[in-house]
This record gives structure tokens, sequence and C-alpha cells, in this order.
């Protein structure tokens, strides 16, 4: 069923005085739209790889980490994080969507003022259609890059749990009107009284709502985006760890599709950027440190681009 029938149902049953039933279907609801708006990629598509341009310290962590567990000395292996999207570069990241949808007080209710709400990786999609040279950009080494400082990892795009995000008015509208169907039908439910709120509801609510970070105004589609979130930090495998890093205290999980055996493969390619200092001995550095991890597979590359720091 889809879930404009699944929410037909759910109104069906609060009028009939059939709570319960209508509850669990509304959960049904919420949960089959979520899927709506991050579908699947189509199968008949090559899949693209993506680029995660980062600071060179997150690479020898991941290394330091990798080495570490290949010599038996530690059960944790190194990996991408997904961190708390309340400390974003972007203060007001997911309000492009959530501007546009009316149930506000239920809205406040399930988003919160504390709760990091979505732990989230940002990568760059490349190929045609995108960054054909993704992995060495003068923009991107900018923007995401350390200032030209870090490296770029480009690894093969994961569509288990990775979407790409949309840019512009007209998909973040639609996404905004079905949403605010089924918060309507749950404030209906919770009699106005958002505190009220049937606990699956409110996590299948919380789950829809994390489409929130899919959605971006039209003037960031340079960026070609896609990212994971995740809400439920036992689906990781993970709990969250907190990292201190001036001016702030954020908190992490480790994911398990992200770990340095996955992302670090015959396809991968590393870049170092084109303001690392002496780059020579880095990637040397970079090139042992995958020998001593025995993680023989990735490339390992220094961006020739000429550029000034700011």
């Amino acid at each position: 069923m889809t879930w404009e029938e699944l929410l037909a149902e759910a109104q069906m049953a609060f009028k009939a005085k059939q709570w319960i039933t209508g509850v669990n279907t509304l959960v049904q609801a919420a949960w089959a739209l979520r899927r709506e708006l991050t579908p699947a990629p189509d199968p008949s598509q090559p899949l693209p790889q993506v680029v995660h341009y980062t600071r060179l310290e997150v690479l020898y962590l991941i290394l330091k980490a990798q080495i570490e567990h290949a010599h038996g000395r530690s059960a944790r292996q190194g990996g991408l994080r997904l961190y708390d999207s309340i400390h974003l570069r972007d203060p007001k990241e997911g309000n492009f969507l959530i501007e546009q949808i009316s149930e506000q007080d239920l809205l406040d209710h399930l988003i919160g003022t504390t709760d990091p709400g979505a732990y989230i990786l940002s990568v760059i999609q490349t190929g045609p259609a995108h960054f054909r040279d993704g992995s060495d950009h003068l923009m991107l080494w900018r923007a995401y890059g350390d200032d030209g400082r870090g490296c770029s990892i480009t690894f093969d795009y994961r569509p288990d749990w990775m979407h790409p995000v949309r840019y512009g008015d007209g998909a973040a509208k639609q996404a905004a009107a079905s949403i605010d169907r089924v918060l309507s039908v749950a404030h209906s439910a919770c009699a106005g009284n958002p505190s009220r709120i049937a606990p699956p509801l409110k996590d299948a609510l919380r789950h829809l709502l994390n489409v929130r970070y899919y959605y971006k105004h039209g003037a960031y589609d340079l960026e070609c985006e896609a990212r994971a979130t995740s809400l439920e930090i036992h689906r990781t495998g993970s709990v969250p760890v907190f990292q201190y890093r001036h001016p702030y205290i954020r908190h992490y999980v480790d994911h398990p599709g992200l770990q340095g055996v996955d992302i670090l493969n015959s396809t991968t390619v590393i870049t170092l950027g084109p303001s690392v200092p002496e780059q020579a001995n880095a990637a040397r550095s970079v090139r042992q440190m995958l020998q001593d991890a025995r993680l023989r597979g990735p490339e390992v590359r220094c961006s020739p681009l000429p550029y000034v720091s700011r």
C-alpha cells in the first residue's frame, strides 16, 4: 500500500474510535512516505563514486586505528564518522524544508532544542552530471578540504545508506506538503497535545523528518552533495562519543558501512591537498601507513593545483 492509502485508513480508524489501529496504520504511513522521499537508486544505472573532503588528521586517525586493528592490538577499526547535526557549519541546516511545514507545534516537540536530531556525513557526487574531477577541485578544497591542507577520499557510492541532496523550492515544497498531511493526522490523533503522542508514532515521525537534511536551497546546487544520516544510534552498532574541538564539544558515531576496510579498497583514491606542506613526504607517510594497515588497494596522489590559502 502507498503512504496515501495508509494515511486514509488511519483517518478512518480515528473516526471510528479505533485509536490503536489508527496509530499503527499512521506509523506505517510515515515509514512508507520516508521510503518514497529517499528512494533506492535505479539499479540499471551505474553507481558513481563520491568524494569526502576532510582534514589530513582524520585520514591519519583512520589509518592509525586500522594499523592497531590489523595487528590485533585493538578491536576497533578506523573509519569515517557521522557528526551530530547541531554542530554543522551551517546552524540553519535542515530549516529549508522545515520552514515550509505548517505543523510547527508538533515539529517543535519532535525535533526538540537540545536533541542532535541526526548524525550526518556529507560527500560530493562525481561523474558526468556532477564534478568530473571532484577529488581535486579548487572550490571544494577551499570549502571542505581544510583550505587545501587536508585530503580527499574518493570511494564507491553506498546506496544502502546514502542519498543525494535535492536542491530548489520545487522538491522541498512537494516533500513538505506530503509530510504536513501525515503530521496533521498525527496532531489530531494526540488531540492537539504533542506530549500525548504515542512513542512508536513519535519515533516514526522523527525518522520521517530526518529527510530535512536532504533538501537545500538552489543556491547550493553546485555542491552536488550526497549524505548519510542516522537517527537511532543502536542501528549503527555504536554509541555517541564526545570529541572536543574548539570552541565546542560535539559528538559522533562510527558507522559500520564507513570502516576503513570498506572505503579504502582497490577503487579508492586518496588525494593530498595542494597546500599540504611537503606533499611528497606526506604521501610517502600515507602509503606506509596503508601498508602497515594491510590496505594495499588505495592509490595516493598529490594535488598539482596552484593554490593560495586564505
